[in-house]
């Protein structure tokens, strides 16, 4: 996350346009309390990255289970 000020955002735009690609930018003009935030567009393949399988949840859940059964059992 990068906050500038409205002042740096207009003089070096494009520079912060760039770095909006990969993180989102703030912008802030002190004299009104406004903040806007620049970011690029999200595709549906960028929320499909993040994704997990239902194995793995499944995974996940049997493993966290396991672990507290055997909790249980040793007290």
């Amino acid at each position: 996350m990068t906050v500038v000020s409205s002042k740096e955002f207009v003089c070096n735009g494009d520079k912060y346009f760039d770095i909006a690609k990969e993180e989102r930018v703030f912008v802030k003009r002190e004299s009104d309390n406004i903040m806007f935030i620049v970011t690029r567009d999200k595709s549906p393949d960028d929320d499909l990255r993040g994704a997990i399988t239902i194995d793995e949840v499944f995974d996940t859940v049997k493993n966290n289970i396991r672990k507290k059964y055997e909790s249980i059992s040793k007290a």
